[in-house]
């Protein structure tokens, strides 16, 4: 395909071709032994094209290597080679494509009256993988067959070669995207090595190469800048004022006679496409002024169509502070207005209402299309005629169904008028429509390991992912988790803690200096502060504040947080100490604590025992508690220790024992959970029977009584 000099343009040429060069679809087969079909469609699409120019100035033979970057409508014809899959039936889910060719038959600038014609294979690429083409001549433009053409990434040790064909063309496919530099080398032409040449994941970059007659030892060396994006690069001659000045006056009229195009005509041709769309712009939090008090911030403008509100806080270094507020406004006054669902289940179908806006000052016929991509097929016509008035709006609606789980899909819309244009892309996800199962096996290795995997064999397609994690120690385990650890505050009383409580891990765990110990210093300093405001006159601590009633597991919870945080920041010793009097008040003569929901008649006796354990585990880590009520509570315990069936309440009452420095008992607690661990493949657990003080079960309940166990284990 990458060989043909002209495109084909229907699914007869298309197989005619494959056959020429020597493969006949109509005698493969697929793994279910059915021949492959074929897809054709033809489509447009926007694209930047980044071109090298040599510019050299009449009778100075010093030549520039410059970029410029020119948007280009491509009309383009893909082919795709599809496998009808598992149900052998053409068009479902299951189908999958095994080849897919795209040619560009024609571009067309700003500046073009009509597309230029030309034959372009682009390959199928697979994510992170880009490619180089280009075209081999001399000096003299002729075409060089038979160069040698080697693409390198110093970086990765990357190298593919090709050869260029009789027309001069080239083309190295599967190259992870980075960047290159490109040799080619030829029979009496010197040597050339273009350098810095981006490769972009799912690109095909255009560098053409213009070889000079010399002896092999020589080498010309061009680079290529690093600015560019979907690039197609050419090399070609500037032509300036004073070389039309010298030249034939048939040919310096022609030029100067050249037609041109209004201002409108050429921005309707290819729209600037808007993609980034950010919900805060920009967040400095430190900016320093020179000497005359002024700074300079560079960043990305959004592509919003919004006013954007600055909020400034600066201050002195002697204290004065200043406070500013502007508005950026940020408009153009035609354009289209995409908001599709930012997730969708597989198989959801919807009719999106997508704006047309225009705020000009005359009616314009728009014609909107939303581009098709793989993983959603049209319910409506994707090309749609529009009547706008000036300075009113109208909805073109697309439907479509999601038909393949993916994410961030793109989804794009665009609309030409007769003098405007737009061009907006939003991402979609869509997410399989079914239950998310995963699972996680870890395990010390040494040596060589085996780890199987096996998908439930009615897992949807193409939802199966393996990740493989592979730690030298613990500590890099830990280490690779401590940014997941990162939680601002929010929510209930418990929740505030749960939040909140990471940060302190994490400042426990790493360097003072590390960046992330600042942030995690200020969230914790914010889940401080969030909950005083669940603590009642009464000194407890509550689930929503304000007139709920205090609640004694919370409470335990929130002094045992408290009391960790002072390592930390500043913390009110008072706030302790009223929750702790409180606490105390509660405990029952006998050393128990209960609590009883308002639609209970008598008390749950195994719940008085798990809030007890749950107290007491929490009064024995607090070296300054009341010693007298951790007694009382651990010989309650004590006496109904072979009551306590329940995992979780023997691992806290183990681990309140062994604190308070009676081994005995924690190793009678062991002795018995012994008994009670559960085997699954090379490791066991220990379940849940019962919901915790703050209502864990199910995996998570398992998993915090699986680590008390084995907290209470490691320490035995």
């Amino acid at each position: 395909q990458q060989k043909l000099t002209k495109a084909p343009t229907n699914e007869a040429e298309f197989r005619a071709s494959l056959k020429e060069g020597g493969v006949d679809l109509d005698a493969l087969r697929d793994g279910w032994g059915r021949p492959y079909y074929v897809i054709n469609e033809k489509r447009s699409r926007y694209w930047d094209k980044v071109t090298i120019e040599s510019v050299q100035n009449y009778g100075d033979d010093k030549k520039t290597d410059r970029r410029v970057v020119t948007p280009v409508t491509q009309q383009t014809i893909q082919f795709m080679i599809r496998s009808s899959g598992v149900d052998g039936k053409i068009g479902t889910y299951d189908d999958f494509t095994m080849m897919q060719t795209v040619f560009v038959i024609s571009e067309q600038t700003k500046n073009d009256v009509q597309p230029v014609p030309v034959v372009k294979p682009a390959v199928y690429h697979r994510d992170g993988y880009g490619s180089i083409s280009g075209t081999v001549t001399d000096a003299n433009g002729a075409i060089i067959a038979g160069a040698t053409i080697t693409a390198s990434n110093g970086s990765s040790g990357v190298s593919r070669s090709t050869v260029s064909d009789n027309k001069g063309n080239y083309l190295i496919g599967s190259l992870p995207a980075g960047t290159y530099s490109v040799k080619a080398t030829a029979a009496n032409f010197k040597n050339m090595v273009m350098a810095n040449i981006p490769v972009k994941s799912g690109g095909t970059t255009t560098a053409d190469i213009r070889l000079e007659v010399g002896a092999v030892s020589s080498v010309v060396e061009v680079t290529a800048g690093a600015d560019s994006m979907q690039t197609s690069t050419t090399d070609a001659s500037i032509v300036t004022t004073k070389m039309v000045g010298t030249m034939p006056n048939a040919a310096a009229s022609l030029l100067k006679s050249s037609p041109k195009r209004s201002a409108t005509e050429q921005e309707s041709s290819t729209p600037r496409l808007r993609e980034y769309f950010p919900e805060t712009l920009v967040w400095q939090p430190e900016l320093v002024t020179g000497a005359d008090g002024k700074a300079e911030l560079k960043f990305k403008m959004a592509d919003n169509i919004t006013t954007w509100k600055m909020y400034t806080i600066a201050s002195t270094r002697d204290g004065k502070i200043g406070v500013a507020e502007k508005e950026v406004t940020a408009f153009q006054a035609f354009f289209a207005d995409l908001d599709p669902p930012k997730f969708l289940t597989e198989g959801d179908e919807i009719f999106l209402p997508t704006q047309i806006r225009n705020y000009t000052d005359k009616r314009q016929n728009v014609n909107v299309s939303m581009d098709r991509a793989a993983w959603f097929s049209m319910l409506t016509p994707a090309k749609q005629q529009l009547e706008v008035d000036s300075n009113a709006s109208k909805n073109a609606v697309f439907g479509f169904k999601a038909i393949t789980p993916i994410k961030a899909g793109k989804q794009r819309v665009t609309a030409i008028a007769e003098a405007d244009s737009d061009a907006i892309e939003k991402p979609v996800t869509v997410r399989p429509d079914g239950q998310e199962i995963v699972r996680t096996d870890s395990r010390f290795a040494t040596g060589t390991q085996q780890i199987g995997l096996t998908f439930p064999a009615n897992a949807l397609p193409h939802t199966q992912r393996a990740e493989l994690k592979i730690f030298p120690n613990l500590y890099s385990h830990i280490a690779d988790s401590v940014e997941g650890l990162l939680h601002r505050p929010y929510g209930c009383g418990e929740q505030t803690i749960s939040s909140t409580y990471p940060n302190l891990m994490i400042l426990n765990f790493v360097k003072p200096e590390a960046s992330i110990a600042k942030k995690a210093r200020t969230f914790l300093q914010k889940g401080y502060e969030r909950l005083l405001g669940y603590q009642v006159a009464d000194g407890g601590f509550t689930y929503w504040g304000g007139k709920d009633k205090s609640n004694i597991a919370l409470t335990a919870y929130a002094i045992r947080f408290l009391t960790d945080a002072r390592l930390q920041i500043v913390v009110d010793d008072d706030v302790i100490k009223h929750a702790s009097d409180w606490l105390l008040r509660q405990q029952r003569a006998d050393g128990s604590w209960s609590e009883r929901y308002v639609w209970e008649k008598q008390e749950d006796l195994e719940r008085t025992k798990m809030l007890t354990t749950y107290i007491a585990r929490s009064l024995a880590m607090n070296k300054d508690s009341d010693k007298s009520a951790l007694n009382k509570a651990l010989e309650y315990l004590r006496k109904r220790n072979g009551e306590i069936d329940e995992p979780y309440s023997l691992a806290l009452y183990g681990l309140a024992s062994l604190d308070a420095g009676d081994l005995g008992a924690a190793e009678a607690v062991v002795k018995r959970l012994e008994g009670m661990a559960i085997s699954e493949g090379d490791g066991v657990y220990w379940k849940l029977e019962t919901n915790t003080p703050f209502y864990g079960w199910g995996t998570a309940g398992r998993i915090e009584t699986t680590a008390l166990v084995t907290n209470l284990l490691i320490r035995i």
